[in-house]
């Protein structure tokens, strides 16, 4: 091959890698980059949240009493000051698949608030997790879409810095005023950075 030609073959290869390379995070699942685009995930972190990569995550099967949740950030607009305990269940882990369920329940001033992610996804490494949920929300009779991020680190006992953020992508109108705006998000933790495994 004439050195010319191996030298537009050599950059062809180099765009190629470059442009499939662009966006993508070695450390998480295809099925959470084809969830979420990069600018998403972006401004999710920049709730301030951890996202721990990885494709050996512990298993954290369970139920867990968040107590008290307090607010990190907040991109919404809206103020959002009062806070809630909340339980959380993981079930379903499978690590060949990387897949786990991810369900939550908590009081708010507009009555209990539940949340279902089957199908969810989970990444992690050693004893740190994140989960990764193409959320639906109800309440009050109507539902909403969200991506929310699950992270922390397990024990026995419980978990260990548990942090929480939602990004709305779908608030359906939101037809009781009660839901934060589209493209908007905020994030929480456990207020005293451990939350209690109860089942």
């Amino acid at each position: 091959m004439k050195k010319g030609v191996f030298s537009v073959v050599l950059l062809v290869v180099f765009i190629i890698s470059c442009a499939t390379g662009k966006g993508s995070r070695e450390g998480l699942t295809e099925d959470i980059q084809n969830l979420i685009p990069l600018d998403i995930l972006e401004a999710i972190e920049d709730l301030g949240i951890e996202i721990n990569e990885g494709k050996n995550p512990p298993n954290i099967e369970g139920t867990y009493l968040v107590s008290t949740l307090q607010l990190v950030r907040n991109t919404t607009g809206i103020s959002i000051t009062k806070q809630w305990d909340k339980y959380v269940t993981f079930s379903g882990q499978n690590n060949k698949t990387l897949t786990i369920n991810a369900d939550y329940t908590m009081q708010t001033d507009n009555g209990p608030m539940n949340s279902e992610g089957p199908g969810s996804f989970i990444v992690g490494e050693g004893n740190k997790f994140t989960v990764v949920v193409d959320g639906t929300r109800e309440q009050g009779g109507y539902t909403a879409k969200t991506v929310e991020i699950f992270s922390g680190e397990i024990s026995d006992a419980g978990i260990i810095n548990y942090h929480w953020a939602v990004m709305m992508i779908d608030d359906s109108g939101d037809p009781l005023n009660i839901w934060i705006p589209n493209s908007t998000g905020y994030s929480k933790r456990d207020s005293d950075g451990f939350s209690k495994r109860v089942f």
